[in-house]
This record gives C-alpha cells, sequence and structure tokens, in this order.
C-alpha cells in the first residue's frame, strides 16, 4: 500500500512522495507464495519478496541446464495453478564461469538465452564475477547526483551539505558492498576517483588529491568503509543480531589459552585463487587480527566506536597497492 507524505532536508524545499507502508497484503502475499520454495525438484531458490532466482551447480553444464528447465516448467505450473501469469520478458539465464557456446533453455515456446550479465536485487552480476559492470554502473550514478551537488553546494552550509551527501551519494557506495568490495583493481581506482569527487563536492575543496582531502577533512577511504562493514558483519554473526542464515557462517576457533586477541574464527579452507576474496575468508581474517577489547561491545553501536580508530588487518591486492587503505 503507498501513502502520499511530505518530506524534507534539513528546512530545505518540501516534496510530496509516495511512500511504502506495511499492510496485511505483503504477509498474506508470503503466505502465499511460500510453498513455491518446495515445488522445485532440482535446483535451489534464492527467494526476496516477490523476487525468486532458481539456480544450479555442477561440473557438468548438462547437467544444470537440464536442472533448470525441469524445474523452471514446474514453476511454470505452479504459476497456473495459483492463478499467475509468468512474464517470460523478465526471465534472464546466465552462466558462471567458463563459455560453453550457443546454449539456451526454453520455457514453453520462448527461447531464453544466457547474458554476460544480469541485474539481481539491484547487483549487477556478470559471468566472470569481477563486479566492474556493476562499479561503473554505480559510479555512473554517484557522478550525475556529485554534479547535482557541486552546482548548490555554495547555497548550502556544511550541515546541509553533509546530510545530501549521506543520503545521495554515500548510499550507492553502502548498497551491498560485502559482495564486490574485492574487486579488480581498475574497478577500485575508478571507485577512489568517484569518492574524491563526491568528497570535493561535499567539502567544497577543488583542485585536490585523493589523499590530500582524505587528510584534511578526517575522511575514510572508500575500502576502509566496507572493511568497518565487514568486521561488523562478523561481530552481528557471531552475537547473532543479523539474519539467520549468516549465524552459521563463521565458526570459532577452540582454543585452553587465553589468547591476546580474544575470539578467534577458523580460517575457510579452498582453492587459493577463489577463497581469498571471498567473504568468509576475508571477514574472518580481518577479524582474528582485531585487538581483544575491541570484540567485546555490548552492542553494535559501541562496537562502530571502537573500531574508528583501531587499524583493520586486509591483505588483499588493493591494500598491497596503497598501503593508506586498511587505516583511518
Amino acid at each position: 500500500m503507498s501513502k502520499l507524505a511530505p518530506v524534507s532536508v534539513d528546512g530545505l524545499k518540501f516534496y510530496w512522495v509516495y511512500l511504502k507502508v506495511p499492510c496485511w497484503d505483503q504477509i498474506l502475499f508470503n503466505v502465499f507464495i511460500n510453498d513455491l520454495l518446495y515445488a522445485v525438484a532440482k535446483c535451489l531458490v534464492c527467494n526476496f519478496a516477490d523476487d525468486n532466482t532458481l539456480y544450479s551447480c555442477s561440473h557438468d553444464i548438462n547437467v544444470i541446464l537440464d536442472n533448470l528447465c525441469l524445474d523452471v516448467e514446474i514453476v511454470g505450473k505452479w504459476l497456473n495453478f495459483n492463478g499467475m501469469v509468468a512474464n517470460h520478458d523478465k526471465f534472464q539465464l546466465i552462466i558462471l564461469g567458463d563459455e560453453y557456446g550457443d546454449l539456451s533453455i526454453k520455457i514453453g515456446e520462448t527461447k531464453i538465452a544466457p547474458k554476460k550479465q544480469v541485474k539481481l536485487l539491484g547487483v549487477i552480476l556478470d559471468e566472470k564475477l569481477s563486479f566492474y559492470p556493476h562499479v561503473k554502473e554505480m559510479c555512473k550514478k554517484v557522478s550525475s547526483k556529485t554534479k547535482a551537488l557541486f552546482r548548490i553546494r555554495r547555497f548550502l552550509d556544511q550541515r546541509q551539505s553533509n546530510l545530501l551527501y549521506n543520503a545521495f551519494i554515500l548510499s550507492h557506495f553502502q548498497y551491498c558492498p560485502l559482495v564486490w568490495m574485492f574487486c579488480s583493481k581498475e574497478a577500485h581506482n575508478l571507485l577512489c576517483a568517484t569518492h574524491r569527487r563526491a568528497l570535493a563536492a561535499r567539502y567544497g575543496l577543488s583542485h585536490r588529491t585523493y589523499s590530500e582531502i582524505l587528510s584534511e577533512t578526517s575522511s575514510k577511504p572508500i575500502h576502509r568503509l566496507h572493511l568497518e562493514l565487514l568486521v561488523t558483519e562478523v561481530y552481528k554473526s557471531i552475537n547473532r543480531l543479523n539474519p539467520e542464515i549468516m549465524w552459521n557462517l563463521f565458526e570459532q576457533k577452540l582454543s585452553g589459552y587465553n589468547l591476546r586477541r580474544g575470539s578467534q574464527m577458523l580460517i575457510p579452507y579452498g582453492k587459493k585463487d577463489i577463497r581469498i576474496n571471498s567473504f568468509t575468508f576475508r571477514a574472518a581474517l580481518a577479524w582474528n587480527h582485531l585487538p581483544a577489547h575491541v570484540k567485546s561491545p555490548k552492542d553494535v553501536k559501541e562496537f562502530r566506536s571502537s573500531i574508528d580508530s583501531v587499524q583493520i588487518y586486509c591483505n588483499c591486492k588493493l591494500c598491497a597497492a596503497h598501503k593508506f587503505y586498511p587505516t583511518r
């Protein structure tokens, strides 16, 4: 259900916007669609509200296509039985990994060919999981809003500029960064250039380098902000403060000694080129290097304050090239 409501930013111009408010229709919809997760036979389902994604994993591409074809047909029958119609124009297919030539799956009379990249819940996934297309699109949106902030900056005081920066620019950088934060060097350079210009608009500082702006304004590099989100997610997982699906991602290392760094997480094993940029590997590694007193706050707010001036360990390729990123 939508509701028309007035919104203003720090006493600036009022805008009338439509706000989504909770209603029983949403709860009934979740109950209605819940059994879809049990209807599929071979694939797994990622469900978020009315967005459902089928996926299958195998070393044999033919097995994957057979599983998808079978379960897409089952889902189609489920939709028809429940009085809904599938919109085939919105179906997307992507195959992660190697290129397999001309492949496709058929849904009724519609042939779905794999794409190089797809957009899933606001994140652009490419077939190599480089996340460069996502970073590029995000930086394009940030740049357009940065230009707008530059145009009106002389009419704003610092507090108003901070509000607009946090609401319309920083929010893009902090949307699902745990998925794409360990991206390529090329993508990271683009992020830094975009962030530099955004900070220049926020503080009215032009013709400064990225490091000069960070130093003059006591701001944090974008990679540092993402590292703070990384260890905060570990803290919330350990203390059961986030969704239940996250609780078992980290396994605590048992030790009979009172370690100086407090609780330690087990580092996941696997192929080096795959695991080193995974969420669980980087998060556990960063958590294990935090001081003991940082790991035991009473709530998330206190934890975020405690890591504010602490160096967060990270030995990714980005930090190896730019030594100042892991620190404030």
